[in-house]
């Protein structure tokens, strides 16, 4: 098929070239490959259903096999055959799907997501792949139980819906939402929990301030956008850092964790980075 000629080519200009990406958006108009479903293979092997290749998570898939390798490798790196993982504001799958061979069969993999649209998304690729460890839940999470309002963002923006609008003709909806203190009704050790929701991370962390409290989350990922800080209720930027470091969290942004470097002596207020916060150890 005509795709799978154009993901070969896409796939063999190296992700170092200077002006890969303008390099692709041509040949992908020049093949005129469809902004529809699609069924794309990853470098892991799995397979994932995208709705749309222009918006900024398939887009990236398709021309790497991979999204975001940099958190994809630091997940991976903490993550062993028997471990927790969980994923909040899981999207398509774009890790939980790869990283389900890294916990094994004797592992979990907790994946959540909120859009009811792309939820189907997720769902259907978990299916896809055959993978029994991966719990879907199609729920939002945030620091109470019940109903939230949220904005679906249409199927060319696919990975910016939440709690909050956009603009750009988001859909509102109510979808449920759980507290992780809820969900994990009796505590176990999450090696991992990966949050990226939009800005409305601390209302994640706030819903899990026992598990923080009580050591059972080895290591956070997790984004931090100025902007979409700025859009929750009662907060301001850089409240989700403030808040793992008053539960006793080291934070460093994801390039300075990756070259071994000392971590933030203050929160980020301004811009955006990739996050990684570890709690300390006084042993």
């Amino acid at each position: 098929m005509i795709h799978h000629f154009v993901i070969f080519i896409l796939r063999c200009i190296p992700d170092w070239i200077k002006g890969k990406t303008r390099i692709s958006k041509f040949l992908l108009k020049i093949f005129c490959l469809r902004n529809s479903d699609l069924i794309i293979a990853l470098k892991s092997g799995h397979r994932l259903l995208v709705p749309n290749v222009k918006e900024p998570i398939a887009f990236s898939i398709l021309i790497s096999g991979v999204y975001e390798p940099d958190v994809l490798n630091v997940i991976k790196d903490n993550l062993s055959q028997g471990d927790i993982f969980v994923d909040v504001g899981a999207n398509i799958g774009c890790f939980s799907i790869p990283l389900s061979t890294f916990v094994g069969l004797s592992g979990q993999i907790h994946s959540f997501e909120a859009s009811p649209v792309i939820s189907k998304y997720l769902q259907n690729n978990i299916q896809l792949n055959g993978l029994s460890n991966i719990f879907f839940n199609n729920m939002a999470v945030s620091d109470r139980d019940g109903l939230v309002s949220f904005y679906d963002a249409p199927i060319h923006k696919f990975g910016m819906g939440g709690l909050a609008s956009v603009g750009f003709g988001s859909t509102l909806v109510e979808v449920p939402s759980i507290c992780l203190d809820h969900y994990f009704q009796v505590p176990c050790k999450i090696k991992v929990l990966k949050i990226d929701v939009e800005g409305f991370e601390v209302c994640v962390l706030r819903g899990a301030s026992k598990l923080l409290e009580n050591n059972y989350v080895d290591l956070i990922i997790f984004e931090f956008l100025d902007w979409a800080e700025a859009r929750v209720p009662n907060h301001r930027p850089g409240d989700s850092q403030r808040y793992l470091m008053d539960h006793g969290f080291q934070i460093w942004r994801l390039c300075d964790y990756l070259k071994g470097r000392k971590p933030l002596k203050n929160a980020l207020e301004t811009g955006g980075d990739m996050l990684v916060a570890k709690k300390v150890s006084y042993e």
